[in-house]
C-alpha cells in the first residue's frame, strides 16, 4: 500500500490543557496555542525518525518546530535538523508530552509557547487526528479491513465493501470512540457494540509511522481476535495484530436507469440496468475521483474491477485504469450523465443494456439517479469546520470544532437528514439551515470531486457556509464555501 493510500495519517491537531490548538499563522512565522477548533492553521504533520517515539514537529506553512537552550519555541526552518528533535511520551491518560534536545517539555497557554524542564499541566497535550472522521480501518496483520456483523467489529473483509464497512473514529477530550454505520459504540473491554456511550467506548491513541494502536479504559491495546478477527481491547503490548491504518472510505452507489431499475453486474459481467430487486452488493459500485478531477471517475465493482467501455457494452472486467476506464460526471439538475472516452455518453435500452453511444446528456436514457448507499450516518466537514447543531438553539452551523454524525434517510435519490437531537434539516424563510420538529427538507447530493460534494436545497440553491458558520441555500455554484468534506 503506498503512501498516497493513507488518509492524512501523520497530519495531527496538537491540543493543550485549555483545549486550545497549536497554531501556525500564515503571515510572519507565528505560532501560538489560540485555536478554537482544528482547521488548516491547526493541523501539523507528525514526521516520526526511525524511532517510533522521536518525531519532528511540522507546521501546516512546512517549517519546522524548533526550541533553543533558553526556553523559547520557533517555526522558521523549512530545513530540518536533529536539534529540531522531540522525544515523545504517552501518559496513562493518553494526553503526550514532547521533551526537546535539552531536556526540556514543549508547554502552551494562551500567551506563549515555551519549553521548561517539569512535566506540568501546560506540558500535556491531546492529538485530534486531522483526516476526516468517517474512514475504512484496515488491520495490519491480518490484511483484512474492519466490518460490524452480529453485534461486533471484525477484521475480516478482504475489501471495505457497504456501509457496515464505513467506521466512525469520534474524537472528544484527547481520546476516540469507534462508531459502526448504526451509530452504535465498540465496548473495548467485551469487543461489543453497545447502543450507548460508556467509558469503556473511550481509547487513547498511539502512533506507529501511518499506523495507530488504540488503548482501551482497561489499559490494553485493541487487537484481533479468533477465527474473525474480532476487535477486542486484551494486548498489553503493540504487534502488528494491534496496529491498524484508517484508509479514506470512499462513496459507494445505486444508479437506477430511466426504466427504474438499478445497473448490475448480478447475471455476470456484464453492466446492465435490470434488476428490480432489493440491492445487494452486485449492485453496489465504488465511485473514485482521479488525482485532482473534479468530474472525472472511475466505478468499481464488488469484484474488484473496474467498469470498461467497449464500443457496444459496459463490463466490470478492467483490473486496472485505462482510458476505457475513466469516465466523466455531468450532473444535470438530480440526473447525472457519464461520459466514456469515446465522447459518447451511456445510455440504457429499454432492455436493460448499457452502452457508450448517446450524443447527448439531456436524454432521458442517458440520465441516471445516483443513491449514496454507504452513508446511513454522515459528518460534513467545510473550510470552516464541522456541520453541528447548537443544542440551546435551532441553528445548524458549519464552524464546529467537534462533529455530530447526522442520520441520512434516503428517498427516491434525495435525502432527509436527521440531528443527533432528532430533529431534521430544514431551510427557513431566510434561506438559513435549521434543524426543525417536523419532517424537515429534502436534500439532494453532488458528488464533486475526491470525498466531497454539494448539498443542494428544495429552492435549487446549494449549501453554502461562511466565517460565521451560518449555513444558507444561497450558492450557485463550486466554491471552496459550498463543498463539503463527507
Amino acid at each position: 500500500m503506498t503512501s498516497t493510500d493513507q488518509f492524512n495519517a501523520t497530519f495531527l491537531g496538537l491540543v493543550n490543557f485549555e483545549g486550545k490548538y497549536l497554531t501556525a499563522e500564515k503571515f510572519g512565522n507565528q505560532i501560538n496555542v489560540t485555536g478554537t477548533s482544528l482547521r488548516s492553521k491547526q493541523m501539523w504533520c507528525f514526521e516520526q525518525t526511525e524511532t517510533s517515539t522521536k518525531v519532528y514537529l511540522k507546521s501546516p506553512n512546512s517549517n519546522y518546530l524548533e526550541t533553543t537552550k533558553t526556553g523559547d519555541a520557533l517555526c522558521e526552518s523549512k530545513e530540518k535538523s536533529n536539534n529540531f528533535i522531540f522525544d515523545v511520551d504517552i501518559n496513562e491518560e493518553g494526553q503526550w508530552t514532547f521533551k526537546d534536545c535539552f531536556g526540556k517539555y514543549l508547554c502552551g497557554n494562551s500567551e506563549r509557547l515555551y519549553t521548561q524542564p517539569k512535566v506540568l499541566d501546560e506540558a500535556l497535550w491531546s492529538i485530534h487526528i486531522a483526516s476526516h472522521p468517517q474512514c475504512c480501518i484496515l488491520s495490519i496483520s491480518r490484511k483484512r479491513y474492519v466490518v460490524s456483523e452480529n453485534g461486533e467489529l471484525c477484521a475480516n473483509e478482504d475489501v471495505a465493501w457497504g456501509q457496515n464497512a464505513v467506521i466512525t473514529v469520534e474524537y472528544q477530550c484527547g481520546k476516540y470512540a469507534l462508531r459502526d454505520s448504526s451509530g452504535k459504540y465498540l465496548n473495548g473491554n467485551t469487543g461489543k457494540l453497545d447502543d450507548k456511550f460508556s467509558k469503556d467506548s473511550w481509547f487513547t491513541i498511539h502512533i506507529y509511522g501511518n499506523m495507530y494502536g488504540l488503548r482501551s479504559s482497561n489499559g490494553k491495546y485493541l487487537t484481533t481476535h479468533g477465527p474473525n478477527g474480532k476487535l477486542i481491547a486484551s494486548k498489553q503490548v503493540v504487534g502488528k495484530d494491534e496496529q491498524f491504518i484508517f484508509n479514506e472510505s470512499k462513496a459507494q452507489c445505486l444508479l437506477l436507469a430511466n426504466n427504474g431499475k438499478k445497473l448490475s453486474i448480478r447475471q455476470g459481467i456484464d453492466v446492465t440496468a435490470n434488476q428490480f430487486l432489493e440491492p445487494e452488493d452486485t449492485e453496489t459500485f465504488q465511485i473514485d475521483f482521479c488525482n485532482g478531477e473534479i468530474d472525472k471517475v472511475t466505478f468499481l465493482a464488488r469484484t474488484a474491477k473496474f467498469w470498461r467501455a467497449s464500443d457496444k457494452s459496459i463490463t466490470a472486467t478492467a483490473t486496472e485504469i485505462t482510458v476505457n476506464s475513466v469516465f466523466k460526471l455531468e450532473w444535470n439538475s438530480e440526473k447525472v450523465a457519464l461520459k466514456s472516452f469515446n465522447g459518447k455518453y451511456l445510455v440504457s435500452s429499454s432492455g436493460g443494456q448499457l452502452s457508450p453511444v448517446g450524443e447527448s446528456p439531456s436524454d432521458v436514457n442517458a440520465l441516471f439517479t445516483l443513491v449514496l448507499v454507504n452513508r446511513p450516518i454522515i459528518v460534513f466537514r467545510g473550510e470552516n469546520g464541522y456541520i453541528g447543531m447548537i443544542s440551546s438553539t435551532n441553528k445548524i452551523q458549519c464552524n464546529r470544532g467537534i462533529h455530530d454524525a447526522m442520520q441520512v434517510l434516503e428517498c427516491a435519490g434525495k435525502y432527509r437528514l436527521k440531528t443527533v437531537f432528532g430533529k431534521f434539516w430544514k431551510i427557513d424563510a431566510d434561506f438559513c439551515l435549521i434543524a426543525d420538529e417536523g419532517n424537515g427538507d429534502l436534500f439532494h447530493f453532488q458528488l464533486y470531486g475526491k470525498n466531497k460534494m454539494m448539498i443542494c436545497a428544495e429552492n435549487g440553491k446549494f449549501l453554502q457556509g461562511d466565517n460565521n458558520g451560518v449555513i444558507k441555500a444561497i450558492g450557485t455554484a463550486a466554491i471552496s464555501s459550498t463543498l463539503w468534506e463527507y
